[in-house]
């Protein structure tokens, strides 16, 4: 099944990669950050977020929206005059109160169309916003529309296809079912699901930890109460893979990859003391669980160690959270966020600085822009068989007859596994057709609905590609 967008994003254009639409952050209270200079310049903005929020800038890096995850408001901090009671059912001013449940992406290959995904305990949503209405400030031309109709954890992320256009939107079900649903200039496939990792049996505060992706969109880390979690993603398939657990006694709360991926840097907050901050190193060698520095400690003071965020200079910011009676929600003010100077360092020597970025008279509180890489550059060498050329239909590993096919197109695999997930893909690494099958009882796929032209098929089992070849559909 695929979830096609409305006729007028037929319009859209090709566009260069983006390359700073991560510069403006505007996330608590009326507070706002400006990397366009190369360092951070606070600005006011009228966001009112506690903890969820996200932001978007277009190519060259001018402020075009911004939401906390209830309302979505324009560049000059007015509500978009359909912005109102998103689907993530926290209906309330002050935002969604979960780390991940709003994401803002571009539609690829358009400077005009943003996909806005939303989601609460049961249920995945998306809405589109057109750059074009409401006099060029936007307006959510399609809203609140179902995506998945099941319970979803309390985070979300995306990473950039293998080809550096589309995305694949990440999310988890119930059961150990990763989601990861491709996003295109046409519309959203059904979600590739990978049975891996630990169990969930509801949605809810059991999740209420985010979940991040390395800036080479290779691996992901979340939490839960058994600790940190690590595991592979496939950008060609969409598919998880070699799923790793360090045992921590405690529930980190927020994680952020060094940017050369070695380090991996995670905070614990919740409303009481006390807070740290540390560093997982993934290249020192050696069990995991043995890598962990402490980079932060106290137990004596009035704040925690939030939301923890890779900034588009290459450093890592932090939030800071106070709780410190009386607790209402206009008394956990902070003027100030944390930085990590040279993340990709190994422990002490990564320069970790508290309450250093002046938000000037604004306030953080707990989260920070729920903000892919939005600059992630196509795979050259993994996915070359899918993006180019035909290759044999013939051997060791299977064969695929007739080729060309009209109808019904034949799979014989030499590794016989009961279950197998497969995609077709066009030229352009689009996904057309996609499905679980067990190809040692039924070898047949019907692709009469598919147009004439070249495909792509590949067939992957336990997050491992078996199988990988090209035919033409007559």
């Amino acid at each position: 099944m695929r979830y096609s967008l409305f006729v007028v994003l037929c319009l859209t254009f090709y566009c260069a990669l983006a390359q700073e639409q991560d510069f403006n952050w505007v996330f608590g209270h009326h507070a706002g950050l400006n990397f366009s200079s190369g360092s951070p310049v606070p600005f006011t903005s009228t966001i009112y977020s506690v903890e969820d929020c996200a932001s978007i800038s277009d190519s060259s890096g001018e402020l075009m929206f911004y939401t906390n995850g209830v309302n979505v408001y324009d560049r000059t901090g007015v509500m978009m005059p359909n912005g109102d009671s998103l689907a993530t059912n926290f209906p309330w001013q002050y935002g969604a109160d979960a780390p991940q449940s709003v994401l803002i992406l571009p539609v690829p290959g358009s400077s005009e169309f943003y996909f806005l995904f939303t989601r609460s305990d049961s249920a995945l949503f998306y809405s589109v916003i057109d750059m074009n209405l409401n006099g060029g400030y936007g307006d959510l031309a399609v809203k609140n529309q179902m995506l998945y109709d099941n319970p979803v954890q309390r985070y979300m992320t995306a990473i950039k296809h293998s080809n550096g256009e589309d995305w694949w939107l990440i999310a988890h079900g119930l059961a150990d079912n990763f989601l990861a649903f491709r996003v295109t200039s046409t519309g959203i496939d059904s979600p590739a699901i990978s049975h891996t990792g630990i169990m969930y049996y509801y949605a809810g505060f059991n999740s209420h930890v985010e979940i991040t992706a390395n800036l080479q969109g290779t691996q992901l880390a979340f939490s839960s109460a058994y600790g940190i979690h690590l595991v592979d993603f496939d950008r060609c398939l969409g598919t998880f893979s070699n799923f790793q657990t360090i045992s921590l006694t405690e529930t980190p709360y927020s994680f952020a990859y060094s940017p050369d991926g070695s380090k991996l840097y995670f905070s614990f907050h919740y409303n009481y003391f006390p807070t740290y901050l540390k560093q997982l190193c993934l290249d020192c060698g050696g069990p995991l669980d043995s890598n962990i520095t402490e980079i932060y400690y106290r137990a004596d003071i009035n704040f925690n160690l939030a939301q923890i965020q890779n900034g588009p200079d290459k450093k890592i910011y932090v939030a800071m959270s106070y709780w410190w009676p009386p607790d209402t929600i206009n008394s956990i003010y902070n003027r100030k966020l944390s930085v990590i100077n040279n993340p990709n360092a190994l422990g002490m020597d990564c320069n970790f600085d508290t309450a250093t970025i002046s938000l000037s008279d604004n306030f953080s509180f707990i989260g920070l822009p729920n903000s892919p890489n939005y600059s992630l550059p196509p795979l050259t060498a993994e996915c070359d068989s899918l993006a180019t050329g035909i290759s044999s239909s013939d051997s060791e590993d299977g064969f695929i007859f007739p080729n060309p096919v009209n109808d019904v197109l034949s799979v014989n695999l030499k590794e016989l596994i009961p279950l197998s997930g497969f995609i077709i893909a066009d030229e352009s690494g689009r996904t057309v057709l996609s499905g679980k099958q067990n190809f040692i009882t039924d070898r047949k796929i019907n692709v009469s609905s598919l147009f004439p032209g070249i495909y792509f098929i590949r067939i992957s089992s336990n997050g491992k590609q078996i199988f990988n070849r090209s035919f033409v559909k007559e």
